[in-house]
């Protein structure tokens, strides 16, 4: 029999309506949130292996002057009266450096003159401000106003500003106002936390009045590079561009609200351009250390940060429990100074052409697996999907330090072959059942379901001997012409069911029907070495089945039933047989054609049979005295015998 297939109609269709569901759950779970935080923990795995297998040292401008644990505990009271501070500037600005200072001196000192005067010879020279974001639930001292007037003469005015969502600064924690006011720039190094306490990003802006205070490593990077702040442009999608005179503008990627993806590179531990602070503040003390020293910092930017244990400036990155606040500034201040040279250094999600262009990719590639008919394609496909969705994605990342984005696009791609996975499931269940209710139009429902699990299901013609069973109503044309066609219809319903059930009861294979006659045939498709004795068993049951019939029918149509059975056994062609539009499980040959006219010469109510079939049942039968017949189509007699039961 042929094998319907419900994955060809209507593929297309169909395919896209098992689409829908995963494409509407993507959706839901990364409006969620589900996938973005799936996706932070892969960038937080690919930077660990950045780091481990190909990290890359800061610029070399950078320098790193540490206020660690062994200089406060060399300088002593010096640090306290900043006197030290001095000393190290004035020993910096014979180097002809800038320094990005991330420390802030809040109260007044008499040294901060001295302070000040060195400061003047550092280009360029930033002080830090700490911002007291918007519902921070922090309130310190109103500041001073002359910090106010400090901070107001160095805001920056960035053309597009009114486009970003900046966020806002209500108050700022400075430095002394002496200080403040001498310095020719201010930072901010405010550094925010992820929602699961990593830092991760760093806003490049606060909002305050009518404008904006750029961050510490923003404010030292520009001005390293000679870029004024009122060039500076911010370009929504983009993030903020950094002119630069006879090259290309620094692009640096941010989101809606200026924050940067910290570009790191390294580990803490590991970065080897880093100068103990007292080594600086003490170099008058060691003549030899001078030389070498001044000119190793020469013409450097040197970040000063507080980087001792008893302070709170350290935070937890992805690949680092413990890391100083101040070398993300210098990380970013590097990839700004990288940046500005051609080299590919900052890190930023995939723009939103790029994501629909996946999702579309994912979604046309999906349908196209849908209508594979091979479920072994159909699975390698989506695996192969997925791995190439994975290379692109890290290859990506190596080379242009897109972040991995792989959540949305791959639980698609996983949920469409779950969906398309039961769908094919419940197909070949669909067609097995299908196949099975075909099957049981032919053989008995247990002999359909052996057929079905042996996978009996070419069924291609061949040669066999077989036994064929013959069965006809007498008078059947005469009884219902004169019948209404619902009596008839009932009737004929009832017997043609119960004489199939008694076949399919001795294993029997129904042929086919012929108004009120049928063909069954024994042997096949399964084997049955009996097949002659179950052939001769179910005439006789289907004798004394149409016996009962009659009894019930009599009164209700006034037909007096009784049928003619002829068997036959003999070698025949048997298998499915037709056209490509109309094919039949069917037997042909001459042992098929004896059979129907033993059928024809079989007395009313009785069970004629030909020598062959005799043959291989006269020893489980009574038998009447043999019969010769003329037969058409045989030039000598037939012999035939009578079922005696």
């Amino acid at each position: 029999m042929s094998k319907p297939s419900s994955l060809t109609i209507k593929p297309f269709g169909a395919a896209c309506a098992v689409l829908a569901a995963p494409l509407l759950l993507t959706l839901i779970l990364n409006y969620a949130g589900l996938f973005s935080r799936a996706d932070l923990s892969l960038y937080d795995a690919a930077l660990r292996y950045r780091l481990d297998h190909n990290p890359r040292p800061h610029n070399p401008v950078i320098f790193k002057l540490d206020l660690n644990d062994s200089s406060e505990a060399e300088l002593g009271a010096r640090l306290d009266t900043r006197e030290a501070f001095a000393d190290a500037f004035a020993v910096l600005g014979e180097c002809l450096t800038g320094a990005a200072v991330d420390i802030v001196f809040r109260r007044s000192l008499p040294a901060d003159r001295e302070l000040v005067l060195a400061g003047r010879k550092l280009n360029p020279l930033v002080y830090a401000v700490i911002p007291v974001p918007e519902n921070s639930g922090s309130f310190p001292a109103d500041m001073a106003e002359e910090n106010r007037k400090a901070l107001r003469k160095r805001l920056w005015r960035v053309k597009g500003m009114e486009q970003a969502k900046f966020p806002r600064a209500n108050s700022w924690d400075m430095s002394s106002p002496e200080i403040s006011a001498s310095a020719p720039l201010l930072g901010h190094i405010g550094v925010r936390q992820d929602d699961d306490g990593l830092f991760r990003r760093i806003p490049l802006f606060y909002r305050w009045e009518d404008g904006l205070v750029p961050s510490l490593a923003l404010a030292a990077a520009a001005a390293k590079l000679g870029v004024k702040p009122g060039t500076v442009e911010w370009r929504d999608g983009e993030g903020l561009v950094l002119p630069l005179e006879g090259r290309k503008p620094v692009i640096i990627p941010c989101d809606e609200q200026g924050m940067l993806l910290i570009p790191y590179t390294i580990r803490w531990r590991d970065d080897s351009y880093r100068v103990s602070f007292s080594r600086i503040a003490d170099i008058e003390n060691d003549p030899e250390l001078r030389g070498d020293l001044l000119s190793e910092l020469y013409g450097s930017l040197v970040i000063v940060a507080d980087t001792t244990s008893a302070k709170s400036d350290f935070g937890v990155t992805p690949f680092e429990t413990s890391y100083p606040l101040s070398e993300i500034h210098a990380t970013v201040i590097s990839a700004i100074l990288d940046s500005a040279v051609g080299k590919r250094v900052f890190y930023a999600p995939p723009p939103p052409a790029l994501k629909v262009l996946v999702m579309a990719a994912a979604i046309c590639f999906s349908l196209f697996l849908f209508l594979l008919k091979s479920d072994s394609l159909y699975h390698l496909g989506f695996a192969a999907s997925l791995c190439v969705l994975a290379v692109t994605g890290f290859a990506l990342w190596n080379r242009a330090g897109v972040i991995p984005w792989l959540g949305s696009p791959s639980f698609l791609m996983f949920s469409a072959w779950g969906a398309g996975f039961v769908r094919r499931l419940f197909a070949r269940y669909r067609e097995q059942m299908l196949y099975k209710n075909a099957l049981s139009r032919y053989f008995p429902r247990s002999l359909a379901q052996r057929i079905a699990a042996e996978g009996k299901i070419d069924l291609a013609p061949e040669r066999k001997i077989l036994t064929m069973l013959f069965a006809d109503i007498v008078g059947f044309t005469r009884w219902s012409s004169g019948r209404e066609a619902a009596v008839v219809h009932l009737f004929l319903t009832d017997y043609l069911e119960s004489m199939a059930g008694v076949l399919f009861e001795h294993g029997g294979t129904v042929d086919k029907f012929m108004g009120d006659g049928l063909l069954a045939f024994f042997g096949d498709p399964l084997e049955q070495p009996d097949h002659a004795r179950r052939g001769i068993n179910a005439a006789v049951a289907m004798q004394k089945k149409a016996a009962l019939l009659a009894e019930k029918w009599r009164d209700k149509t006034g037909i007096d039933l009784k049928i003619r059975i002829g068997i036959n056994s003999g070698p025949v062609i048997v298998g499915n047989l037709g056209t490509r539009t109309r094919i039949e499980y069917t037997v042909i040959g001459a042992a098929v054609n004896l059979a129907q006219r033993m059928e024809s010469a079989a007395p009313s109510g009785g069970i004629l049979v030909a020598r062959p079939a005799w043959e291989l049942a006269k020893d489980d039968f009574a038998f009447s005295e043999k019969r010769l017949l003329t037969v058409k189509g045989y030039d000598e007699p037939v012999e035939s015998w009578e079922v005696v039961f």
